[in-house]
C-alpha cells in the first residue's frame, strides 16, 4: 500500500518523497535488468555445454587444406568493412550496385532469360530460332558474369562467402559460363546442366530483399524469406512423414497385404502386396487422393464380400485402420506442420522488422 500523503506537505518534504520513490524504482528496474542478464547467461553457459564439439581430426584436417585461415580471413575482412571509418575503396561501383535501379535491371534480365527459355523449350529441338537462342545465351552469360563481377568489385571478395551469394556463383559459372564458354567449344555434350539454367529464376529473391523495406512488398519477403529459411524444418517434416508412411505400410502390408482371404484379389496385391506398395499407398491416403473410394471403401468392401457378407472383426479392424491413419497423419500431422510454418513467418516478421531498424540506423550513420 503506498504511503499516505500528508495534506500540508511541504515542497521540499514532497521533493524528497518523489526522489525517494524514483531512487526505488530505478533500483527495482536495475534488479530485473540483472535478473535478465544472469538467465541470459545462464542460457548460453548450457548451449555452450550442449554444443556439438568439432572432433579433432576435422580440425586438424582444415588446418592442413587451409579452410581455418581462410575462415579466419573472412571473418576479419567482415570486421574490417563493418567498421564505421571504413572507406570502399570503389564507391562509384558499390552506390551503382547497391542501388534499387540496379537490382529491378537484374532482375529484368532473368525474367527475360526465363520467358526466351520458355520460348525455346517450347519448340522442337530443330527449328529456326537455334541460332538466335544461341546467341542470346552467349549475351546472357556475358551479362550475369559482368553483374557478378561489379558485386564481388562494390561488397569485396568476401561477398562470395555468403550462401546466397555463393548459390549465384555457382549459377554463373556452373550453370553458364563452363557449359557456354568451356564445354561447348571442347565439343562436350552439357544439356544436361542447361537444364538448371531455370533455376537463375530464384535470384529473383535477391529483388524482394532489396525492396523488402517498403511496406507494399513486406508480404512477399515474408513470403520468400519464410522459404529459404523453412529448408530445416522441412528437412524433419520430410523425415517425421517417412516414418509415419514407412509404420502405415507397415501395418498395411502385414494387416492387409497378406490377408489369406485377399491374396488372390489384383487390385489388393498391386496396393498392398509387399511394403513399398503399401508406403506409396499410404503416400496417397496423406494427400487424401481418392482415399475413400478408390482405396479404403473399395478394400473394405473386398473383405466384406470375402466373409460372404457376415460381420466379422477383419472388417472392423480395417475400418480402424484407415480411419487412425488419417487421422493420425492427415488432421495431426499436417496441421500441426501448419502451425509450425505459421509460428515460423510471425518470428520471421519480428526479426525482420529488427533487422530493418538496424539497417535504418546503419544508413543515418553512413549518412552522417
Amino acid at each position: 500500500m503506498a504511503p499516505k500523503v500528508a495534506k500540508n506537505e511541504s515542497f521540499l518534504a514532497k521533493q524528497e518523497r518523489l526522489k525517494k520513490k524514483q531512487e526505488e524504482e530505478e533500483t527495482f528496474q536495475a534488479t530485473a535488468e540483472d535478473i535478465e542478464r544472469e538467465m541470459a547467461e545462464e542460457i548460453n553457459a548450457q548451449a555452450e555445454k550442449s554444443k556439438f564439439k568439432t572432433p579433432a581430426w576435422v580440425n586438424i584436417t582444415a588446418a592442413l587444406v587451409g579452410v581455418l585461415q581462410l575462415g579466419y580471413r573472412i571473418e576479419q575482412e567482415r570486421e574490417r568493412r563493418k567498421d564505421d571509418y571504413f572507406a570502399n575503396p570503389r564507391p562509384e561501383i558499390y552506390t551503382f550496385v547497391a542501388s534499387m535501379s540496379f537490382e529491378v535491371g537484374i532482375a529484368f534480365l532473368i525474367v527475360l532469360n526465363c520467358i526466351i527459355l520458355g520460348w525455346q523449350v517450347s519448340l522442337p529441338e530443330e527449328n529456326d530460332q537455334a541460332v538466335f537462342f544461341d546467341v542470346t545465351e552467349h549475351i546472357f552469360v556475358g551479362l550475369f558474369l559482368f553483374e557478378w563481377s561489379l558485386r564481388v568489385m562494390a561488397f569485396g571478395w568476401v561477398w562470395i562467402f555468403e550462401f546466397s551469394n555463393m548459390a549465384d556463383t555457382v549459377m554463373v559459372f556452373v550453370f553458364g559460363v563452363i557449359p557456354k564458354w568451356v564445354l561447348d567449344p571442347l565439343g562436350i555434350e552439357a544439356g544436361f546442366i542447361r537444364i538448371f539454367t531455370v533455376l537463375r529464376a530464384l535470384r529473383l529473391a535477391r529483388l524482394a530483399r532489396a525492396v523488402r523495406m517498403r511496406p507494399a512488398f513486406k508480404e512477399l519477403w515474408i513470403l520468400i524469406h519464410g522459404l529459404t529459411t523453412s529448408f530445416r524444418p522441412l528437412f524433419w517434416t520430410l523425415l517425421i512423414a517417412m516414418i509415419v508412411v514407412y509404420l502405415g505400410g507397415l501395418a498395411a502390408a502385414e494387416l492387409i497385404g497378406k490377408d489369406s482371404r485377399l491374396q488372390e484379389i489384383p487390385r489388393v496385391q498391386d496396393y498392398f502386396g509387399d511394403l513399398l506398395k503399401s508406403m506409396y499407398t499410404m503416400i496417397q491416403l496423406l494427400t487424401l487422393d481418392t482415399w475413400t473410394d478408390d482405396i479404403a471403401r473399395w478394400v473394405i468392401d473386398s473383405r466384406f464380400n470375402a466373409s460372404q457378407g457376415l460381420p466379422e472383426e477383419g472388417v472392423f479392424y480395417y475400418c480402424l485402420f484407415f480411419v487412425g491413419f488419417i487421422g493420425i497423419g492427415v488432421f495431426v500431422f499436417w496441421n500441426l506442420i501448419t502451425a509450425i510454418i505459421v509460428e515460423t513467418a510471425f518470428a520471421i516478421s519480428d526479426s525482420d522488422a529488427n533487422s530493418q531498424a538496424r539497417e535504418m540506423e546503419m544508413e543515418k550513420k553512413a549518412e552522417l
